[in-house]
């Protein structure tokens, strides 16, 4: 599936992946994953997001023309 715009935000306890249809002003799905942060690797985390997205909207592939994100940090 193709899509304009993939948002992430990495988070201290999750890592949210939202998929959008810009041209059609359109949400398409949202995938969720556990945080990597401390593991040293946000992509792990992001990897596992984008999986749960696929599984949600029922696609085996996701391509997309832009790949926002957002880290946030939890300050003590």
């Amino acid at each position: 599936m193709k899509v304009d715009v993939l948002v992430a935000e990495i988070g201290s306890t999750t890592t949210v992946v939202n998929a959008f249809d810009l041209k059609k002003a359109e949400f398409i799905g949202q995938g969720q994953g556990p945080t990597t942060v401390l593991d040293g690797d946000v992509t792990i985390g992001l990897n596992m997001a984008l999986e749960d997205l696929k599984t949600n909207i029922g696609v085996n592939t996701i391509e997309y023309d832009d790949f926002w994100q957002q880290v946030v940090r939890q300050v003590d």
